[in-house]
């Protein structure tokens, strides 16, 4: 087992995906970062391009941590090049971080997003990949992981070589992991729908009963795989409105428990990385998520999460400065 040590100032980490000006326009990513919602953002690898610089340097003067997210072109795939062209490529990045004083102060580390459903990644790659990034630069290597990766099954429906199951392996250069899963409603009681949901689950795992034990479960069992038992826990509840397993859709007051209800969990961890949301980004009509429901020229806008959100904050800071 390899003797991981990071950087660690204590800070607990608190973010939203997505809330990156590569999916969004400068204004309205540098409103949202003066609002002072957020501590910690994941700006997407785009090869040392002037989004993602300028989007660090915004973090940089508003006190905040970046990770770097993967992106299609930060995440190695075997099939594709070699380990040393990948981190080449990985290299020609940081440098131009580095040249800036963006990387030693403002960057805690490399992201990665469900990395085992990427097409042709495969768990040697994952390996192979975090031991490279982390023997190099010495810093933080964060994973989430899907109901999939976790307790999955093999194959994948556009690669039937890959494997969706996190193998224990694989995780030995992790530092910060995390477990992401939307429809799962923290309020009680619960729908008849969430309740029947939560019957069929408790058949094959006992323990499950209600929101806090399913992902208490689901984080038990990834924390049981990853071979650093030091590993940073990290939580995404859901800031965005879908389907959801009680058979309504997500709204304001579904977002606002379970933010409180994972922030909650989280607390409860013995080694607290942070609280990472989903999502900035509305990809439909359906989807709507903060750049519309905090949006400052939405006269429906969710004031009460806004609200949840900046004591969310405050309780981090608070917990950070112990």
């Amino acid at each position: 087992m390899a003797d991981i040590k990071i950087k660690d100032d204590g800070r607990i980490g608190f973010g939203v995906y997505h809330l990156d000006p590569r999916w969004t326009s400068f204004e309205e990513f540098n409103w949202f970062v003066d609002k002072g919602y957020f501590n910690t953002y994941i700006l997407n690898f785009d090869g040392g391009g002037g989004t993602t610089l300028s989007a660090a340097k915004k973090v940089q003067a508003a006190g905040g941590k970046a990770w770097l997210g993967s992106g299609d072109k930060g995440i190695y795939f075997s099939r594709k090049e070699s380990l040393s062209e990948y981190m080449q490529r990985i290299d020609k990045t940081i440098s131009i971080y580095k040249e800036k004083e963006l990387w030693d102060d403002t960057f805690l580390g490399f992201s990665f997003d469900e990395p085992l459903l990427k097409k042709y990644h495969t768990n040697e790659d994952l390996l192979a990949m975090t031991k490279a990034l982390y023997e190099e630069y010495g810093k933080r290597i964060f994973s989430v992981f899907s109901a999939y990766e976790v307790i999955g099954r093999k194959g994948n429906w556009d690669d039937p070589e890959g494997t969706l199951i996190l193998e224990d392996f694989a995780t030995e250069y992790l530092t910060d992991i995390g477990y992401d899963s939307y429809g799962f409603d923290f309020r009680v009681p619960s729908t008849e729908r969430m309740q029947k949901k939560f019957k069929e689950m408790s058949e094959t795992n006992p323990e499950i009963y209600d929101a806090k034990s399913y992902y208490k479960f689901y984080f038990d069992t990834l924390k049981n795989k990853v071979v650093n038992k030091d590993a940073k826990i990290w939580t995404f509840p859901c800031l965005y409105t879908t389907n959801t397993w009680a058979g309504i859709k997500s709204d304001e007051d579904y977002c606002i428990a379970h933010l409180n209800g994972l922030t909650d969990f989280l607390f409860e961890q013995e080694n607290i990385g942070g609280v990472m949301g989903y999502g900035f980004k509305s990809w439909s009509e359906d989807n709507r998520a903060l750049d519309f429901n905090l949006n400052r020229y939405n006269p429906d806008r969710w004031v009460r999460l806004e609200e949840v959100i900046y004591k969310t904050r405050e309780r981090i800071e608070n917990a950070s400065a112990k």
